[in-house]
């Protein structure tokens, strides 16, 4: 799971929780991913077992607005 907090910086902040294949522990980790092979992935050390494994991610793809469409709205305040 990945969150991506909101504000103005000039660099995304981007936190992830991570479970650990060993002890099931939930480790946060803010570092960024490499690419890969077409994946995303990163080297996470367990904080509570100290187990070193490999997470990937396969990368999304966004595909922008085409001839300047608008993007939709985030509410609709009409409802």
């Amino acid at each position: 799971m990945t969150i991506q907090k909101g504000g103005n910086h000039t660099y995304p902040i981007i936190i992830d929780y991570i479970l650990c294949p060993t002890c099931n522990f939930i480790n946060e980790n803010r570092s960024s991913y490499n690419y890969v092979l077409g994946n995303l992935q990163k080297n996470v050390k367990c904080e509570k077992c100290g187990t070193t494994f490999l997470y990937k991610k396969k990368r999304r793809i966004e595909f922008g607005p085409l001839l300047n469409e608008p993007s939709p709205p985030e509410v609709n305040w009409e409802d």
